[in-house]
């Protein structure tokens, strides 16, 4: 018998078909590498693998899965720490006091010098006047206006200068 390899995002779970009518979509939260007879492995954390979307590579098969262990990143203000994610929705909103860049697997904590509501993506300078001098500060009221005698003329800042 001819044996066709299963483009990516497929795999042929009976290697005694040898045609590529006989593959089928990688399973949604994993990936299929090309010629394949199981799923290669699970999508990545800060990542979802969905499946049964258009083949972008020809007509046959119509749909494919994922192919790659970093399919999809989970959009900028959300992230999802957990492998074999599905789709978007398995993103969860990222939490206050964090912030989210694109594909994040874990929320990073807001470094001194800036806030972060929930759901952002990159944290924000404390404005000029106001300083933050802690971790985690989660909106702008959080960061202290300057000391008296002080200033502060720059966003971001640590502390007052003198």
């Amino acid at each position: 018998t001819f044996e066709v390899p299963c483009p990516v995002g497929t795999f042929n779970p009976d290697p005694a078909q040898g045609s590529v009518t006989a593959c089928l979509n990688c399973t949604a939260g994993q990936y299929c590498l090309e010629g394949v007879f199981q799923v290669s492995g699970p999508c990545e954390g800060g990542y979802y693998c969905p499946t049964a979307f258009t083949n972008p590579y020809g007509s046959v098969p119509a749909t494919i899965g994922s192919y790659g262990s970093q399919q999809v990143p989970c959009p900028a203000g959300t992230y999802v720490t957990t492998e074999a994610s599905r789709t978007v929705d398995d993103c969860l909103p990222c939490p206050e006091a964090h912030y989210c860049p694109l594909g994040t697997k874990d929320p990073i904590v807001c470094g001194r010098g800036y806030y972060c509501p929930a759901n952002i993506s990159a944290a924000i300078p404390c404005p000029v006047g106001r300083y933050g001098n802690t971790t985690g500060l989660v909106q702008l009221e959080d960061c202290p206006l300057c000391d008296k005698g002080k200033y502060c003329d720059a966003p971001g800042l640590l502390s007052p200068r003198a």
